[in-house]
């Protein structure tokens, strides 16, 4: 059995939201496949630490044949699999089995992370049974802009709006194997009943304030670029100049 197994999940057009079945449309794969090896890919290819699988989660329509492949292609740094999203509980379960400590990440497939995100989290195993950690100071990138803008999110309770948000769990515990960031909202893990229901002394939830550690794209197929209700936009701002000396990626024209 392993000692460590990091799955960093990626919801890719993987559910109809506000969009319906259009995220299953030719426009919208392309925008897709054109955002992820723009932004995350690289990010991911980045990291100090490879050691981890990428799950692309995609829609449970997505016609794998003409898809999989593509998607499992998109890197040849990055080990990749390809799990629709309604069968992504299954996917962890099996995991589980696998190794001591699982580590499960959610990040988007348009968004950045600073290069030891991976490194980071990995060394923090072993504070908890479930361990819940997150960034929470990063910059907002609308694209088009020349500049990305730093901004931070106001907590209410415990939780984070880290883009790059991820729990480790003690596999030895039963009762957490199954437990992952898709299972609760990003500010309030502990509203849900699958937290509520567990001995708060086997939970520890911890943020962190680095201050270039992740850039929130957005974009005309997300949310607007207007920035939402909880966040403080600051007047610190990044170039695309810059960006790239950060995060190692060159922020697309």
């Amino acid at each position: 059995m392993d000692k460590i197994k990091h799955i960093i999940a990626t919801r890719f057009l993987c559910t109809d939201g506000k969009f319906g079945e259009k995220v299953l449309s030719k426009e919208f794969l392309d925008m897709g496949f054109r955002l992820i090896s723009s932004y995350l890919i690289p990010s991911l290819e980045n990291q100090t630490n490879k050691s981890f699988e990428l799950v692309l989660l995609v829609h449970p329509k997505l016609n794998l044949g003409v898809y999989k492949r593509k998607l499992m292609s998109l890197s040849d740094k990055l080990n990749i699999q390809v799990v629709r999203y309604n069968k992504f509980d299954e996917y962890v379960s099996e995991a589980a089995k696998e190794t001591e400590n699982l580590i499960i990440t959610r990040i988007d497939y348009d968004d950045l992370v600073w290069n030891k995100a991976v490194e980071d989290i990995q060394s923090r195993i072993g504070k908890a049974p479930l361990y819940i950690y997150g960034y929470n100071h990063g910059y907002m990138y609308v694209s088009g802009s020349k500049d990305m803008y730093a901004f931070h999110q106001e907590y209410r309770g415990n939780g984070t709006m880290s883009v790059f948000q991820s729990c480790i769990i003690d596999t030895r515990d039963t009762e957490l194997i199954g437990l992952h960031p898709y299972k609760w909202n990003h500010t309030r893990p502990f509203e849900v009943l699958d937290i509520l229901g567990i001995d708060r002394s086997k939970v520890l939830f911890e943020r962190d304030l680095t201050s270039n550690a992740l850039v929130w794209v957005r974009h005309e197929n997300t949310m607007s670029g207007e920035t939402p209700k909880g966040y403080f936009k600051t007047e610190v701002s990044l170039n695309k100049n810059e960006a790239k000396q950060v995060f190692g990626v060159a922020i697309p024209e």
